[in-house]
């Protein structure tokens, strides 16, 4: 752990687990900050290390400087030379690069490989394609079988028209990486242009599979680096002497009885027992509960300042194991509790006192608990139940949100056959927003089942390299190196502990941490000594982390437990002092408590969590402190975390990853206390958006393709149905011609993928006395011969009443952007209100000939993970809008049980009505749950129907480009928000999907026509369209417009199908996306088209 002493000085030793640290720390200083850190401003070997950290985070520039620096010292350094060369590649100063490299082979022969490769890079990168393949070959002499060379190869010979030898270099590449998906597609691209049809869709199937796999999607810059493009080190002929580890000064008490923790009542013989640390009251401290096999569960109440009194709320359940899981199952912000039973698993909830009744128990068929874990595998918003059992695979149960339980099907793959699960662990291995699960099987590999975001799991624990250690007592995931990484350690049955630290390439590397001579299986990660990183307590040995462990069990006091048998160790601030004491369950059921003495020497800040959108208590969050280069991350299980952070007087930032996918930031933190922080409300829709030119700026007009939704789950395995066409009507008034043209702004600003056809701008022109509207709206099923309707005679409502008694007349009668809020209640579901109505009343609308109700307003959408939810019955139905007109008999006659809704922001929708629903005193009621709000409500005579208005206007340019963030402005309850164009930020707080994305300049080709040859573009991105100004408006009427767009999105939210992703493309043929067939390989056209602008890269791991 890097450590800013008081003298300036780098305290610790020198082992590899410290060097990671080092180069993860070192980013985020200044270099000549950093240089007081080291031992010696012109030590090569130091300044080597921050050459290496400064180009691992791309801050090319200082690691110039510093391989410059090391040079002016020592010129003959041959590694040096070809380092400098390295960066200045990245750089782009190519002539320098080579003179260094070719410098650096001269020196040492050994780096001819290092030399040719960076020299191959430069060549390609300027396009002279036959120097860069001459280079290559060099490399590929000096190491035949490196796939990196074999690969980018093949992209050269492709690209001077060698196909053969492309083709020959592709198939050699997937041999070589045959789970990343560029071999894959570029021996594809190649057979396609050959016209080898049959290899071509070999390898497209291929290609999905490895997609459905979750498999490694390098970037185009990502595949030119290789080992060769990594920092050199000169060749040592010694390590080099770790400095020697000093104890903290923390020593461990036992208060057990000083607490008031009575003896569990046991038998006479010891009964297995296990414990957890839960807020069972509310009151914000943490209790102990404790479960004994055979009895009821116990508890001790906190009482504060460590004192704990016995509590003993009347159970009708029974543990039949010691398998316990804590959680809100219900929503009701207070800890329920599933308790392993006999053949059962018993689910009981708390009424928020401590008092808990038994609801259900889940049959298991024969089969005893082994270990239970409460996580939101789907997203949905509550907890679900993942089992390990005896006798049978793992099985989850999923939660309907109100404690009910329903076991999922065999096939999503998370009970795989034959597997034998010990314990659960939920993991983010990858980093990619979703929950994996790792599953430990005593003498059979581990698994890792990695979440596809297709419904499915797959087990890729061979992949990564962590099928073993497989004969474990414990395992727990955390961060050794503070590195952002998840790494496991490994509490062996012989022993030995060891790790398995993640790497940003989502592999795992092994590491010796030491070894043990209990036979204990108590494994726990905590930070004792309040310093920031990770220690260990592994069968009683406190192994403190300076960089490597050390064995300091001694100097903190754990000696005085002897031999006994530790079955589990569970960290928890239990006297709220700021640092960390330990409860321990002993092989003959006892509890003890061990009170911190010392931690809280360093200081320490705790982070509390309360979930919205999310599950209520935040588990699976992501909460990282950041203080300069200082660095820490711990996931949230549904308890308050404690971080320590030496000597530190401040941080900067406290980060909140939530399960949604949306960060949150709380800057300047007070220390030494605890910050409770409310989940922030997520951005409101997701699509993208519009701003029109009003003659001085931008300005926000309204979003897009709101209906053109992919892969967004429903209960049952189902999608929801999506449009891919949406007609958006753009009033004359918005228009103003800018530089003699019609300028269109198109942003993504939220987490989608846009996927853009064809765009459109067409005029209408019509009688002044009339309104034009497209047939077009959420839910539409209109003609298809007839596009456009005109109405006539528009009837304003005389009354309008909520269905709370409040009159709303005002707001209704024009389009102003006054919306009735009146009678709307919010419930926890996003975008699902209470149920709520207005009655409508337009007065004597007998003479109308062909009537139909206008409606016009915003509609805040569910989300797609409470869409989900919702579909398991975890809150009420959707319903409406429902339209009815009054009869004559006072009673209501249903016209259309659902009338469709705005698609977005300012839309609209169009009832015809039946001459029936005209009455001498018409009166209307529009009734549903959905959090919709009323801008205009209007009837009129249908006087017009059109196919379309014009030919489209010529599209002059498109420029796809970067722009940013637009703020997000929150009005009012009721009032849509809208986006600042002029206050732009360049980050978003969300992790970008992966995959490739069409490339930056015109995509006009790709725009003019309906014909899946897609503009795809993703969060930051901006499209401007320009369009040619039409004619002159006739005299007596007046001008509108309609943009027609062709295409469909797709969101981030954990929930949605390959949401993570760009790919698959969709087609106008998809009806089950993500899993229809993509386009066949005979579709030369195609498949070139993506190849040549589907070439930038979003995300990458």
């Amino acid at each position: 752990m890097l450590e800013r002493g008081a003298r300036g000085t780098v305290t610790g030793g020198g082992s590899v687990l410290r060097r990671i640290c080092l180069l993860t720390a070192v980013a985020a200083v200044p270099l000549l900050a950093y240089f007081s850190l080291l031992s010696g401003e012109d030590d090569p070997a130091s300044l080597r290390n921050v050459g290496r950290a400064y180009y691992e985070e791309e801050n090319y520039a200082e690691a110039a400087k510093t391989f410059d620096r090391i040079l002016s010292l020592v010129p003959g350094s041959a590694v040096d030379h070809i380092n400098l060369g390295v960066v200045l590649v990245q750089l782009e100063q190519y002539e320098t690069a080579r003179q260094h490299l070719e410098q650096g082979e001269k020196l040492g022969r050994y780096l001819a490989a290092h030399a040719a490769y960076n020299i191959a890079l430069s060549y390609k990168r300027q396009r002279d394609m036959a120097k860069a393949a001459e280079a290559f070959e060099r490399v590929l002499k000096l190491d035949p079988s490196d796939p990196d060379t074999t690969y980018n190869l093949a992209v050269v010979y492709e690209a001077l028209g060698n196909l053969d030898r492309a083709f020959e270099l592709a198939t050699r590449a997937v041999d070589l990486l045959s789970d990343e998906i560029a071999p894959h597609y570029r021996r594809m691209m190649i057979a396609v242009r050959q016209g080898k049809t049959a290899i071509a869709t070999q390898e497209k199937e291929a290609l999905t599979r490895l997609r459905g796999q979750d498999a490694r999607n390098r970037t185009p810059a990502e595949l030119e680096m290789s080992r060769y493009t990594e920092i050199v080190e000169p060749e040592r002929s010694s390590v080099p002497e770790v400095r020697e580890a000093k104890a903290s000064g923390v020593k461990f008490t036992d208060v057990t009885t000083e607490a008031g923790l009575t003896t569990v009542d046991r038998a006479a013989e010891p009964m297995p027992a296990s414990f957890s640390w839960v807020d069972l009251n509310g009151d914000s401290l943490q209790d102990l509960a404790v479960s004994v096999r055979g009895r009821a569960p116990a508890f001790w109440l906190n009482a504060g300042s460590g004192k704990f009194k016995a509590f003993s709320p009347a159970l009708e359940a029974q543990a039949e194991g010691t398998s316990q899981a804590w959680g809100d199952l219900d929503f009701d912000a207070d800890q329920d509790l599933c308790l392993a039973g006999k053949e059962v698993v018993q689910v009981l909830t708390n009424d928020g006192s401590g008092k808990l009744t038994k609801t259900s128990d889940l049959p298991l068929e024969s089969s005893s608990v082994r270990d239970l874990l409460l996580i939101d595998y789907d997203h949905d918003g509550d907890l679900d139940l993942y089992a390990a059992l005896s006798g049978s695979p793992p099985r989850m149960f999923q939660n309907d949100g109100k404690a009910a339980f329903v076991p999922t099907g065999a096939g999503n793959g998370l009970s795989p056959a034959a597997s034998k699960a010990e314990s659960l662990l939920f993991v983010d291995f990858d980093d990619d927003n979703d929950t994996d699960f790792f599953l430990t099987q005593s003498g059979f590999p581990n698994m890792l089942l990695s979440n596809l975001r297709v419904g499915a799991f797959d087990d890729v624990a061979g992949k990564v390299g962590l099928q073993t250690p497989s004969e474990n007592r414990e395992v727990v995931v955390t961060d050794l190196n503070n590195d952002e990484w998840r790494d496991f350690v490994f509490l062996q049955k012989n022993g030995e502990l060891s790790a398995a630290v993640g790497k940003r390439s989502g592999k795992f590397q092994p590491m010796s941490v030491g070894r043990v001579a209990s036979r204990s299986p108590a494994l726990v990660s905590f930070d004792y000594d309040n310093d920031g990183d990770e220690d260990l307590l592994a069968a009683g040995r406190l192994f403190q982390n300076d960089g490597r462990f050390t064995d300091f069990t001694s100097a903190a006091g754990l000696e005085a437990l002897g031999d006994r048998i530790i079955v589990q160790a569970d960290p928890e601030d239990f006297d709220g002092d700021g640092d960390l004491d330990l409860a321990l369950c002993l092989e003959d059921g006892s509890i003890r408590l061990l009170r911190n003495e010392g931690g809280n020497r360093n200081q320490w800040i705790r982070v509390a969590l309360e979930g919205l959108q999310s599950n209520r208590f935040g588990v699976a969050t992501k909460v990282e402190i950041r203080d300069g280069s200082f660095f820490q991350q711990k996931i949230y299980h549904g308890k308050p975390l404690l971080f320590g952070i030496g000597q530190r007087q401040d941080v900067d930032v406290v980060r909140m990853w939530w399960p949604t996918g949306v960060a949150q930031n709380i800057l300047a933190p007070a220390l030494k206390q605890t910050a409770l922080i409310k989940e922030k409300l997520g951005p409101p829709s997701s699509c993208p958006f519009l701003y029109l030119w009003d003659g001085e700026r931008f300005s926000f007009f309204t979003d897009v393709l709101d209906v053109a939704a992919l892969g967004v789950p429903l209960a049952g395995g189902k999608l929801l149905p999506h449009a891919n066409r949406e007609h958006l009507l753009i009033p004359g008034s918005k228009i103003t011609y800018r530089d003699g043209r019609i300028v269109v702004q198109m942003t993504g600003e939220l987490r989608e993928i846009v996927y853009l056809d064809s765009v459109e701008l067409q005029y209408i022109d019509h009688p002044a006395d009339t309104l034009v509207f497209p047939l077009d709206w959420a839910g539409a099923q209109a003609d298809s011969s007839s596009r456009l309707v005109e109405l006539s005679d528009l009837r304003r409502p005389l009354g309008a009443r909520a269905n709370n008694g409040e009159i709303v007349t005002a707001e209704l009668v024009e389009k102003d952007g006054t919306y009735v809020t009146e009678g709307v209640r919010l419930t926890r579901f996003n975008g699902l209100a209470g149920p709520h109505s207005l009655v409508l009343e337009f007065g004597d609308l007998s003479g109308m000939d062909r009537p139909a109700l206008l409606l016009e307003g915003w509609i805040n959408w569910i989300d797609g993970d409470t869409l989900y939810a919702l579909g398991q019955g975890a809150g009420p139905g959707l319903t409406g809008p429902r339209l009815e007109v009054q009869k004559g008999d006072g009673e209501w006659e249903v016209i259309s049980e659902n009338t469709g809704l705005p698609g977005g922001i300012g839309k609209h929708v169009i009832v015809p009505l039946p001459r029936r629903a005209c009455r001498p005193n018409t009166r209307l009621r529009i009734s549903t749950n959905l959090e919709v709000y009323w801008d205009r409500a209007a009837i009129g005579n249908i006087t017009g129907r059109w196919e379309s208005s014009t030919s489209p206007l010529p599209l002059l340019m498109s420029d796809l480009h970067f722009r940013g963030f637009s703020r997000l402005v929150r009005g009012p309850k009721g009032v849509p928000p809208w986006y600042d164009y002029e206050d732009v930020a360049s980050q978003a707080p969300w992790k970008p999907q992966q995959g490739f994305l069409t490339r930056y300049g015109s995509v006009s080709p790709l725009l003019k026509s309906v014909d899946d040859r897609l503009a795809v573009f993703g969060p930051g991105d901006e499209l401007t369209l320009a369009f040619a100004i039409p004619p002159p408006t006739r005299r007596g009427f007046v001008r509108d417009f309609v943009l027609r767009v062709d295409g469909w999105i797709k969101d981030a939210n954990p929930s949605t199908r390959t949401g993570d992703r760009v790919e698959p493309l969709p087609t106008r043929t998809m009806t089950n996306y993500p899993f229809d067939e993509v386009p066949s390989m005979e579709n030369r056209e195609y498949w070139e088209t993506v190849d040549q602008y589907n070439t930038r890269v979003m995300g990458g791991r």
